[in-house]
């Protein structure tokens, strides 16, 4: 089943209202986004990346061709047992998948070259001498990460 199931890049699947949808096995050029939504913890971003519903060109066809991506909010309208139920086909569709795209991930990382850490200092110091505002630009952006409001200057935001 495994098999037949990669082959054809997911499960169909039937809600408890009897509305079949089509859990995929996401795409490997989807697994960054997979990835930032785990690490976000957005567990409905991942059920509306990893399902499909029929879409106007059905014609009864069980191929993944015939299914589209979800909406946006699609996941509200779940009860919380399909919901349970998604997440965990979906993770049993693409755990394989994705740990191995991880490994290989992680094995190139390692690959890299290390950045050398006295020449960073040294570049950050002779910034500060000759650029201050735009070492503290970086800094605070640094910072802030995806919150593009936080000021390490003014802890309160």
């Amino acid at each position: 089943m495994r098999q037949l199931t990669t082959a054809l890049g997911g499960e169909e699947f039937a809600l408890e209202s009897g509305e079949k949808i089509w859990i995929r096995q996401v795409p490997i050029r989807l697994l960054p986004r997979l990835q930032e939504l785990m690490a976000s913890d957005d567990e409905p971003g991942m059920v509306e990346l990893y399902c499909r519903t029929k879409g106007p060109r059905d014609q009864g066809t069980k191929g993944p061709e015939d299914w589209e991506d979800v909406p946006a909010g699609w996941s509200d309208r779940l009860s919380a047992n399909e919901f349970t139920a998604i997440m965990a086909k979906a993770e049993e569709i693409n755990a394989d998948f994705f740990a191995q795209w991880q490994a290989r991930r992680k094995r190139r990382k390692e690959l890299l070259p290390k950045p050398d850490t006295s020449e960073v200092v040294s570049m950050l110091e002779l910034l500060s001498k000759t650029n201050p505002a735009v070492l503290n630009s970086i800094v605070d952006r640094a910072v802030a990460g995806t919150n593009p409001k936080a000021d390490i200057r003014n802890p309160k935001e």
